[in-house]
C-alpha cells in the first residue's frame, strides 16, 4: 500500500496533536507553591524602642528610660559629693568639675581655664572689648545680654532669688550659691599657698590679698 507524502505530515500532526504536554514544576523545595510560601521576615529595626514624646530611637530599653527622664524631669544621676541632681550624665559630670576643679578650656588669649565651654566663650568677648548691651538706667554697656539684666537689678531692687533655709533674697543667682554654702559648710575655694578652704570665691580673695599685704610688710 502506498501512502502519500501529503498523508504521513498529516498523520504526524495528528499524533503530535494527541500528546499530553506536562507544566513545569514551580514548586519549591518545601513542596509548597509560591502563592503557599509564607512572606520573608522583615529585618528587625537596630533602634526598637520609640520615644513616645518626641519620636527619637533607641537600641535599649534601658537608653529610652534615661532619655524620657529628659520629658519628665526625672533627675537619675546624682553627685555623691553635694547629692544634687541632675537629669543626664552628660550634665552630672560637667556638674563634678566643680568638685574635682577641673577646667578643660583653655583661652588663646591670656591662658585662663574654665570649666564649661559657654564660660570661655563669654570670657572671650572680654578680649574683643565689644560691649553690645546697654543699660539705659546708667548707661553701662555688657558683653551678653544675661549681664545686663543681672545688672539692672541693681536699679529695681528686684531679688527674685530666695534661700529656702532662711529666706534671704538675692539678685543674683550665684550670690544665693554662694550665701547656701554657709548652711551647708561646704567651701569649694582653696588657697593655693596655705592650703585653707573658703566658702565664696571673695573671701578667698580677701584671704589672698591679706596674705599679701602681711608679707610685704615684714619685708
Amino acid at each position: 500500500m502506498t501512502v502519500s507524502l501529503k498523508e504521513e505530515e498529516e498523520g504526524d500532526k495528528e499524533e503530535t496533536g494527541n500528546l499530553t504536554r506536562e507544566r513545569p514544576d514551580t514548586r519549591s523545595e518545601s513542596g509548597k507553591s509560591p502563592s503557599e510560601e509564607p512572606e520573608a521576615e522583615k529585618p528587625k529595626s537596630a533602634r526598637p524602642h520609640q520615644c513616645s514624646h518626641c519620636g527619637n530611637s533607641f537600641p535599649c530599653l534601658v537608653d529610652l528610660k534615661r532619655h524620657k527622664s529628659i520629658h519628665t524631669g526625672e533627675k537619675l544621676y546624682h553627685c555623691s559629693q553635694c547629692g544634687k541632681s541632675f537629669s543626664t550624665s552628660q550634665s552630672l559630670q560637667l556638674h563634678q568639675r566643680v568638685h574635682t576643679g577641673a577646667k578643660p578650656y583653655h583661652c588663646s588669649d591670656c591662658g585662663m581655664k574654665f570649666a564649661l565651654s559657654g564660660n570661655l566663650k563669654r570670657h572671650q568677648l572680654a578680649h574683643t572689648g565689644k560691649k553690645s548691651y546697654r543699660c539705659d538706667q546708667c548707661g553701662k554697656s555688657f558683653t551678653t545680654f544675661n549681664s545686663l539684666i543681672n545688672h539692672q537689678r541693681i536699679h529695681t531692687g528686684e531679688k527674685p532669688y530666695h534661700c529656702s533655709i532662711c529666706g534671704k533674697s538675692f539678685n543674683q543667682p550665684s550670690n544665693l550659691k554662694s550665701h547656701q554654702r554657709r548652711h551647708s559648710g561646704q567651701k569649694l575655694h582653696h588657697c593655693s599657698d596655705c592650703g585653707m578652704n573658703f566658702t565664696t570665691s571673695g573671701e578667698l580673695k580677701n584671704h589672698q590679698r591679706n596674705t599679701q599685704v602681711r608679707t610685704l610688710q615684714l619685708l
